[in-house]
C-alpha cells in the first residue's frame, strides 16, 4: 500500500479532527506529554529528535493553618445558678419536714 492509501484507510475525518485538537492541546500545554497515558507518544516524538520541554514539578501545596481553638469557639459551660441563702434554708426545712413524716 502506498502512503496515500495508508493514510486514507486509517485517518477518517473524525480522527483527523481529534488529532488536530490533540496537537493543539500539546502545543498549548506540553506538560500533558508527561502524563503516564501519553508516555508512548512522548517517546515516539523523542525518537524523531523532538525536544520536549522539561517536566515542571508542581509547587508543593501550602500547609493548612493549624487549627487553634479560639475562645469564642469553645463551648461555654452554662453558668451555675447560685442559690440564695434563703432558698437553701427553705430546702433544708422541706427536707426536715419530709424526714419527720
Amino acid at each position: 500500500m502506498d502512503r496515500d492509501r495508508l493514510v486514507k484507510a486509517f485517518l477518517t475525518y473524525q480522527r483527523k479532527e481529534e488529532l488536530k485538537a490533540f496537537v493543539n492541546l500539546v502545543k498549548k500545554n506540553p506538560q500533558v506529554l508527561y502524563h503516564p497515558d501519553l508516555e508512548f507518544f512522548k517517546e515516539f516524538l523523542e525518537s524523531f529528535g523532538a525536544k520536549i520541554p522539561e517536566e515542571e514539578k508542581p509547587a508543593p501545596a501550602p500547609e493548612p493553618p493549624k487549627e487553634e481553638k479560639k475562645e469564642e469557639e469553645k463551648t461555654p459551660e452554662p453558668p451555675k445558678e447560685e442559690e440564695k441563702p434563703e432558698e437553701k434554708e427553705e430546702e433544708k426545712k422541706n427536707l426536715n419536714n419530709l424526714m419527720m413524716n
